[in-house]
C-alpha cells in the first residue's frame, strides 16, 4: 500500500489496513492534515521533553524559527524564507523581543535579517533535536513555513503560537495540506499577501500592509474554501479505497 495525497484521511485508511493486512506501507511525504492528528497529550507522552534537552527562552521573548536551507534558493513554490519584514511586523504587534533559532548559516538572508535586527540573539544550531526541543520549550513561538517547526510549535506548552499563512502553511495555496488547528486558542494567524510572497526571494522587505492579523473567522472560511476545491478529488480518493476494501 502507498500513502501519497494529503487528502487521505485516517480513519479510511486505518480501516484499509485492518482489512487488508498489506505487508508493505510506503508513505510519499508526511500527510499533512491536523485533523488527523489525536490527543495531543499522548504524543506528548511518546516524546517527552527532558529537562536537560533545549535551550530555556524568557517569556519576554519570541522564539523566532527560520527556514532557509536548501530553501534559501528559489527551490520550491511552497517553501521560502518568510519576507524580513514580517518578523518586524510581528514584533511590532506581540511587543516582544526576538530571538531567532534554526538554519542561519551564512547567506544573503541572513546578512538582511541581521542589519535590520543588529544585536539579536541567535540560538541553537548544535543538532536539529536540540532545535526542535528548544522551539517546545519556548512560551512565544513564530513557526516558519516548515513542517518542523510546525510539529514542535504543536508539541509545545506555549501560551502563543503565530503561523504565517503562506506557502505550505496557506489554504489559499495548498488547499490539500491543513496545518491550522483553528480550535486551538494557542494559536494567532497572520496573513501573508500574495505578492509578499511571491517575490520573497526578491524583496525581503516588503511592504508593512503585506501582513496583518487573521481571525479565526477568517481562517475557517479559507479551510472551508480548501475542502470545497479538493472536494472531488477527495471523494474519488475516498471512493478508491473504499472500492478496495470491499473488493479485497
Amino acid at each position: 500500500m502507498s500513502v501519497g495525497s494529503n487528502l487521505t484521511r485516517a480513519d479510511y485508511l486505518a480501516a484499509m489496513i485492518n482489512r487488508c493486512r498489506p505487508p508493505t506501507i510506503e508513505l510519499d511525504g508526511v500527510v499533512l492534515r491536523v485533523g488527523n492528528y489525536g490527543d495531543i497529550e499522548r504524543y506528548r507522552e511518546m516524546f517527552p521533553l527532558k529537562k536537560e534537552e533545549g535551550i530555556q527562552i524568557g517569556k519576554d521573548r519570541i522564539l523566532i524559527h527560520i527556514r532557509a536551507g536548501d530553501v534559501s534558493v528559489p527551490s520550491h513554490g511552497s517553501y521560502g524564507p518568510v519576507p524580513i519584514s514580517y518578523y518586524q511586523y510581528l514584533v511590532s504587534e506581540t511587543k516582544l523581543t526576538p530571538v531567532f533559532i534554526g538554519e542561519t548559516s551564512q547567506s544573503p538572508y541572513m546578512e538582511a535579517l541581521s542589519r535590520e535586527f543588529p544585536g539579536a540573539e541567535f540560538v541553537g544550531g548544535a543538532s536539529a533535536f536540540e532545535d526542535f526541543q528548544t522551539i517546545r520549550r519556548a512560551q512565544h513561538i513564530a513557526v516558519s513555513v516548515s513542517s518542523f517547526s510546525w510539529l514542535a510549535a504543536f508539541l509545545s506548552t506555549a501560551e502563543t503560537i503565530h503561523v504565517p499563512l503562506a506557502g505550505l502553511l496557506d489554504p489559499r495555496e495548498r488547499p490539500d495540506a491543513d496545518l491550522l488547528p483553528l480550535s486551538d486558542p494557542r494559536y494567532r494567524f497572520h496573513d501573508v499577501s500574495a505578492r509578499a510572497w511571491k517575490n520573497r526571494y526578491s524583496d525581503v522587505l516588503a511592504h508593512r500592509a503585506d501582513f496583518k492579523p487573521m481571525s479565526v473567522i477568517d481562517a475557517k472560511r479559507l479551510k472551508g474554501a480548501a475542502v470545497r476545491r479538493t472536494a472531488v478529488q477527495s471523494a474519488r480518493i475516498h471512493l478508491g479505497l473504499m472500492r478496495r476494501m470491499i473488493f479485497s
